[in-house]
């Protein structure tokens, strides 16, 4: 009697995957001409942190997005963030505020 076993799950090498540092690459790009946009992600990191407010990276961008959100409006203008960086922008929040690192969790990125 033969056996039915799924195929192995093969995970994209990094090597073999240019997207995994263009989405790095284009994350610090971001940040590097957005620096009003990420002392604001950085200050409500900060805040969050110091009042012992639980948050996650998603909800400092939608934070940082509504922070550029003016009534009437329905585009968000010089604070538009790119969801794809959001993982990448959290990385680095937490190399620039340490005490960030108890409230955000981080998975291996397969990209």
């Amino acid at each position: 009697m033969e056996t039915i076993t799924d195929p192995p799950i093969v995970e994209p090498a990094v090597e073999n995957n240019p997207k995994h540092e263009d989405l790095r690459r284009n994350a610090e790009k971001w940040i590097a001409e957005n620096p009003n946009n990420y002392r604001l992600f950085m200050a409500k990191a900060s805040s969050y942190a110091n009042h012992n407010l639980r948050f996650s990276a998603k909800s400092l961008a939608e934070a940082v997005r509504l922070e550029g959100l003016h009534p009437g409006e329905k585009t968000y203008g010089d604070y538009r963030i790119n969801n794809n960086f959001i993982a990448y922008i959290a990385r680095r929040l937490v190399e620039d505020i340490p005490e960030a690192a108890r409230f955000l969790h981080f998975r291996k990125t397969r990209w």
